[in-house]
């Protein structure tokens, strides 16, 4: 029967393997489900930290498998958190009520109609497309941020955002020579 001291070497020398091993795999899956490097890194030395202290109380028969789940773990729970910090920020400018006679009154009406314009000509745009522009241009979000949530590659976030700004121009640009 081993002793202590010599399991605890063990857990150490097996961690160190998976961290070898694994560790760059691991920030890569991180990197795809969040987006940013940066973050995917923090998240991998957070659940090494995690398992490293957690495998010295209780036995893990699978440390590799319990490392990859505490990471997906924690990566969920980082972008739950940044939907919920995005859902906080978010302003409808669309709601925003001004008392009538000011001279912003008149502003804001414009904005309204202007940002209904908008709407109209989004909405004849597929929905991928229009998804990725809503998101970069309203929601301020990043492409990398928006590839990762939609699974492409950031060079097709930005032809969906190029082609609905486009789109929105022309079908602008039409409408005001319509009424002209």
């Amino acid at each position: 029967m081993a002793t202590k001291p010599d399991k605890s070497r063990h857990v150490i020398a097996t961690l160190e393997s998976i961290f070898r091993d694994d560790g760059a795999l691991l920030v890569r899956m991180l990197t795809l489900k969040l987006g940013v490097v940066e973050e995917a890194q923090d998240v991998a030395q957070e659940a090494f930290a995690r398992l490293f202290s957690r495998a010295g109380i209780d036995p893990i028969d699978d440390l590799r498998g319990y490392l990859f789940r505490t990471a997906s773990n924690l990566a969920s729970d980082r972008l739950r958190e940044r939907q919920r910090r995005r859902e906080r920020e978010r302003v409808d400018v669309t709601v925003i009520d001004l008392p009538d006679g000011d001279p912003a009154a008149d502003r804001h009406i414009a904005s309204r109609q202007e940002v209904a314009r908008v709407r109209a000509a989004l909405a004849d745009l597929p929905e991928r497309c229009r998804h990725a522009f809503i998101q970069h241009r309203f929601e301020a979000r990043s492409y990398t941020e928006i590839a990762a949530e939609m699974t492409v590659t950031e060079s097709m976030v930005r032809k969906y955002v190029l082609r609905a700004m486009r789109h929105c121009m022309a079908a602008l640009a039409a409408e005001d020579r319509a009424h002209d």
